[in-house]
């Protein structure tokens, strides 16, 4: 359905200017006029919205926007990849704006990057509601040949916060772009702000940001440090001020005193040629504390395995924030604005599970190891990981740190074994063998 706006715009845009009004009910106005200014939008523009419209990125971006800009609105009541194509052809938009799940959906339908060039009208691309990965943006990119646009803001800042400018050569892939409209630091845990490329909790302050929580004081207490609103999300700011979200406050996963986000995991994976998406989640560990796992959707006909992953993502990341396995699914329960379910995930062992237990699109496939039966040295070498991690049974395809292993502990599985074999062994041998099968 398509709507002519111009009936409002002036009235919006008359209030976007008054001065001296209460802030709370012109937020939203705040944060439409700064989109216009920032992307140049005019009367002329046509906006696709695939967003569900009770979501603030939804409001603002396409829905408010268009009207301060006297432009034109298409909404859909659903999204459909193959109407979505139609829609492109047909109602001719200069832009859309939708989440990364739904930009991947899009991908998947026309065939990936490789696909051939789709008829659109499209001057730029926005996404928004979740991380958009370096590798999904510049697919996209490729695709539609056009500029994807990254933004963050929260429902209290009226979806403001920062974005990359909608100018070429000022786009940093994987940042969340620069402030726009509001201030934003990056605090540590005393708050006091940290230094350029420090990762800490990401806070804002400004005319769009909410002043407090109605009827709420408690929670006022905990959401503002120094009359700053805390986002409860982590990231830095590196030296041109471009924001990079590291993750969320709450998510980040401490693997025996090592912390780290998800996040981190998930953009390396979703490097692999195979991983088409990936949610990377903690479970408990009797000795870690807690562990990071990973649900991966892999492109058909890719035969990827749990070791071929993490053989991946040694050297990309370090070897503790490596997931201890991976299950391969058919769909990632995610928000209706793109956002993975983390705390959904965690409450159920997938590999445990009976396939009538599993909650709908959790339904994992076989993803086999194909480890041949262990050979006698194979025995002398288990047995030296039993006696180090003090463990009474592991499987081929252990990994020697997700068990508990550490440095000292891998030196002193070093000796084991040569006492064992009652030769020398180079260390660097096996300093990269970390899994049981490749020793």
């Amino acid at each position: 359905m398509r709507r002519r706006c111009r009936d409002r715009s002036d009235d919006i845009r008359n209030d976007i200017k008054t001065e001296g009004c209460p802030p709370d009910p012109f937020q939203p106005l705040l944060a439409a006029k700064n989109n216009v200014d920032s992307f140049n939008l005019g009367k002329n523009d046509r906006c696709l919205n695939i967003i569900p419209q009770y979501h603030i990125y939804s409001i603002v971006a396409p829905i408010l926007s268009t009207l301060a800009a006297g432009g034109s609105i298409i909404c859909a009541t659903t999204f459909r990849p193959d109407e979505f194509v139609v829609n492109l052809e047909r109602l001719a938009p200069t832009w859309y704006a939708a989440s990364p799940s739904i930009h991947q959906a899009v991908l998947e339908f026309l065939g990936g990057s490789k696909a051939p060039p789709v008829r659109h009208s499209l001057k730029f691309i926005r996404s928004g509601g979740a991380p958009l990965s370096a590798k999904l943006q510049k697919e996209l990119e490729q695709c539609f040949g056009v500029m994807v646009v990254q933004g963050y803001g929260l429902t209290e800042t009226s979806a403001m916060g920062t974005r990359n400018p909608l100018i070429p050569g000022r786009i940093k892939p994987g940042s969340a772009g620069v402030a726009t409209g509001c201030e934003v630091k990056i605090i540590g845990e005393d708050g006091l702000p940290l230094a350029q490329g420090q990762v800490g909790m990401i806070v804002m302050s400004g005319q769009g940001v909410t002043p407090g929580y109605e009827r709420n004081e408690d929670s006022d207490g905990l959401s503002f440090i120094n009359g700053w609103f805390v986002t409860g999300d982590e990231g830095y700011l590196d030296e041109d001020g471009y924001l990079f979200i590291t993750g969320r406050t709450k998510e980040i996963i401490n693997r025996g005193g090592e912390k780290f986000s998800p996040y981190e995991v998930e953009q390396a994976l979703s490097c692999h040629p195979d991983v088409l998406d990936v949610a990377v989640y903690a479970v408990p560990h009797p000795r870690l504390g807690e562990i990071a796992m990973a649900m991966v959707i892999l492109r058909p006909g890719a035969k990827a395995r749990p070791a071929d992953l993490k053989s991946f993502l040694r050297g990309k990341i370090a070897f503790h924030k490596i997931p201890a396995d991976f299950t391969q699914v058919q769909e990632i329960p995610k928000t209706p604005a793109g956002k993975i379910q983390r705390r959904f995930l965690h409450k159920y062992d997938l590999r445990s599970l009976n396939h009538e237990d599993e909650p709908k699109g959790l339904q994992h496939l076989d993803m086999t190891s194909g480890i041949v039966p262990w050979s006698e040295f194979e025995e002398v070498v288990a047995q030296a990981w039993k006696k180090v991690l003090k463990l009474d049974s592991i499987d081929a395809s252990d990994d020697f740190f997700d068990l508990g292993g550490d440095s000292l502990l891998f030196l002193d599985l070093v000796v084991e074994l040569e006492k064992t074999l009652g030769r020398s062994i180079p260390l660097e041998t096996i300093i990269s063998k970390w899994t049981f099968n490749q020793q």
